[in-house]
């Protein structure tokens, strides 16, 4: 609650909501109507409401109002918007673990090459030239940002005092105003809170949401026929009810529809189609907020900080959090002019005042209107017409997008305000807030990666997978963190596999979608520890015992397929897990039972470095391969887990969990959560991602396509979908997890957008 308060979503909600033009406020009042009258005619409510208020009393809703849909959006923003979570465990570890700056980003390596990106230099007409500028440009802001973490943030660190307001303890202060915001509340009674308010209560405001998973996929392809698919799996929680629910819509008197999929309290669809044209939806992961930790006034800390050499003031925030028969919580927040500050919120520091400059907070409506003009009839008809009316005006989050229409048009977008940064802010860190790292300049929609492609008589594909977007020699730096590109790759190589003539074929996106090929071992692995050419093999060869040796061969000889029945499959991932218990310190502040087993596991053995070096010559203290380098430690790990007996893939090991949202660690929880047989793996295009908890022996999954989405223009009267739940949200209904093995088995139910029956339909029912 603290952090939801401290962030200000509801601040930025209710303040953006009252900009909507006329619109795009009727629409989402319209929507709040309908979700009202539901509750008004149908009083059935789902068992989860007997658990959120009283006891054995079923909760009973608050009238949904235009503001609570403001706000809902703003929360799905953040829930996808990474660079501050990112910055804020970055920071985290810097300042109270001690840790370098380099130590820090080791964790967080950047393994592939501006070879992955989607964008390639020609598609743009850069030449090497443009590339050498890029790479110096960002060597330039590294060396910077390397020089400003070695002086005056290790200043922060080690010597600042506290002057962080953001508190509910009460601290003395030089401005009557803070002091008097910051007074004593009464005490109440009873006080529910709303179902907003509990929503948020189980956000990690400071990590991410508990839908949290790395990646999404989306491409857009068209034959020479002109035919066009759009295709389209985001990656979040696999939880119950499922995030997503299907749906279409037509307009009374029109023969224009929209559907797809969205989530509830949010209008129109975000995943889906219209009768023109269909997108699918990736996070971009570009760089869409920043961290800035504040100077403090030497005169007046607790009220004023400098800014270009000058005192300026805060501005304060109340914030109240009422809660049953206790005393009133009560927080002042302060505000930059970059943002709020959200040390103690998060629960980053005590001692510094650290202000979140994001885009998702800012008081705007562009966002909203985008929502309200997908749904218009006539507005949004093709890919150039999508791009133009819709998504430049989403300020937020950052999205990858694929496009395609029904007139053969495929094209690309990228969604955000993005900012110009200054000489030495990568983006990847934390800041100084004294004005020299403030932005530029906002960065024009024109120089956003994106086209639209007509030329319907040539074949054409277009794919994002959260891989780097821009061409090596784009001079536009949107990001610098973004995921390695073993889904990215693989999508690219199954498509070009194909012939082109069949790129619009339903059986290849399906096919691509289903995909449980292991990238880790394919890509990036397997040219290291299956040779002993290079440094870091030989030494990992020489150092395997009879039992390793074994287990090389048999993962030589596996076809890469991390299947259900799979052995291979759990000693692969059961020894990158392990490989990152080299970092355990860091582990237990992040409260993780492993830490980018795709990123940084991988990184230890294909890009090791003297910060991985030295965690894994810790690791290895006492034992016969102590003191030495990761290679050694790699051994060890490979060694272990060859002595085990690992279980079957998907079935015994690394099961998928369907997790409820809000019971989840529950007394009932039982009652209430499912489980699945399911394959794939984190760098699998069927992605599956291992839940931070419970025993890491399992690798138990609780991440993976939240929903898949097919369209096809050939047959534009219906669309295909997957999901990881059902029909129902009551856990003792035949529906409750009625689509979920389909999901599973990889396949598939149509939602039909004409000539369908009553019969046919999926009711979304308690």
């Amino acid at each position: 609650d603290k952090a939801v308060r401290g962030t200000g979503f509801a601040h930025a909600g209710v303040a953006s909501c009252a900009l909507m033009n006329a619109t795009a406020a009727h629409r989402f009042q319209r929507y709040v109507d309908g979700i009202n009258h539901y509750l008004d005619v149908d009083y059935a409510r789902p068992p989860e409401f007997m658990f959120l208020g009283t006891l054995l009393v079923f909760h009973e809703p608050e009238p949904f109002t235009r503001n609570d849909v403001c706000v809902m959006a703003k929360l799905i923003q953040w829930q996808i918007t990474r660079s501050i979570a990112h910055e804020s465990r970055r920071w985290e570890l810097f300042s109270q673990l001690g840790m370098t700056r380099e130590e820090v980003l080791a964790l967080d390596p950047v393994i592939d090459t501006p070879e992955d990106a989607i964008f390639n230099n020609s598609f743009y007409g850069y030449d090497a030239a443009d590339t050498a500028r890029r790479n110096a440009a960002e060597a330039r802001d590294d060396a910077i940002e390397r020089e400003l973490y070695a002086t005056v943030m290790g200043r922060f660190r080690e010597s600042q005092p506290a002057t962080n307001g953001a508190s509910t303890s009460r601290r003395q202060s030089d401005d009557s105003t803070s002091a008097a915001q910051d007074s004593t509340a009464k005490k109440k009674t009873k006080k529910e809170p709303s179902g907003l308010e509990k929503l948020a209560s189980i956000i990690h405001i400071g990590e991410d949401f508990p839908g949290y998973a790395d990646g999404s996929n989306a491409w857009a392809m068209r034959s020479a026929s002109g035919t066009v698919v759009v295709a389209s799996d985001p990656h979040l929680a696999t939880q119950l009810p499922a995030f997503w629910f299907p749906f279409y819509v037509t307009i009374r008197g029109t023969s224009f529809g929209y559907g797809g999929t969205s989530v509830p309290g949010i209008p129109g669809v975000m995943i889906g189609r219209n009768s023109d044209v269909a997108w699918g939806i990736t996070i971009s992961y570009t760089d869409l907020g920043d961290l800035y930790v504040m100077e403090p006034d030497p005169a007046r800390p607790a009220t004023h900080y400098l800014h270009n050499g000058a005192p300026r003031a805060y501005t304060f925030r109340r914030e109240v959090i009422e809660v049953s028969g206790a005393d009133d919580v009560v927080l002042t927040i302060k505000h930059s002019h970059y943002g709020p500050d959200i040390a103690s919120a998060w629960e980053l520091s005590d001692r510094h005042t650290i202000c979140a400059s994001a885009r998702v907070l800012d008081v705007e409506a562009s966002t909203y209107h985008a929502f309200a003009n997908i749904v218009e009839p006539g507005l949004v008809t093709s890919v150039a017409a999508l791009r133009e009316n819709v998504f430049r005006l989403v300020q937020s989050p950052g999205l990858s997008i694929a496009i395609g229409d029904r007139h053969g048009g495929v094209g690309y977008a990228v969604t955000g305000q993005h900012k110009q940064r200054a000489l030495g802010h990568t983006g990847r860190m934390p800041t100084y807030g004294n004005g020299s790292f403030d932005y530029v300049a906002d960065i024009p929609w024109s120089s956003v990666p994106g086209f639209a492609n007509t030329d319907t008589a040539n074949p054409y594909a277009i794919s994002a997978a959260n891989q780097r977007i821009s061409a090596p020699g784009d001079p536009v730096i949107l990001t610098r963190d973004f995921l390695t590109a073993f889904r990215g790759n693989a999508i690219k190589e199954v498509i070009n596999a194909a012939p082109p003539g069949q790129w619009s074929s339903v059986a290849l996106s399906l096919g691509i979608q289903t995909n449980e090929t292991s990238g880790a071992w394919r890509y990036k692995l397997r040219d290291v520890l299956d040779s002993t050419s290079n440094t870091f093999g030989a030494t990992f060869n020489a150092n395997l015992n009879a039992a390793g040796q074994a287990m090389l061969a048999r993962i030589r000889a596996w076809d890469q397929v991390s299947r259900r029945g799979s052995h291979e499959a759990t000693m692969l991932w059961m020894f990158l897990a392990d490989l990152t218990t080299v970092a355990p310190r860091v582990l237990a502040r992040l409260e993780r039972t492993m830490i980018g087993t795709d990123s940084f596991a991988v990184s230890i053995i294909t890009t090791p470095s003297a910060e991985t070096d030295a965690l894994c010559s810790a690791a290895t203290a006492g034992s016969g391969f102590g003191g030495r380098t990761c290679a050694h430690w790699a051994a060890k790990v490979w060694n272990d887990v060859a002595a085990r007996n690992t279980k079957a893939w998907g079935t015994e090991a690394s099961r998928q969990e369907l997790r409820h949202l809000l019971l989840h660690e529950s007394v009932v929880e039982c009652m209430f959560s499912r489980a699945v047989d399911r394959g794939g793996d984190p760098t699998a295009i069927a992605a599956k991602f291992f839940a931070n908890d419970g025993d890491r022996s399992e690798l138990v999954a609780n991440g993976g396509p939240s929903m898949r989405f097919v369209m096809d223009w050939a047959t534009p009267d219906f669309y295909r979908f997957a999901l990881p739940g059902g029909a129902s949200g009551n856990p003792f209904s035949e529906y409750y997890t009625n689509l979920a093995s389909a999901w599973a088995d990889g396949d598939y139910r149509v939602v039909r957008v004409t000539g369908y029956s009553d019969k046919k339909r999926q009711y979304l029912k308690p």
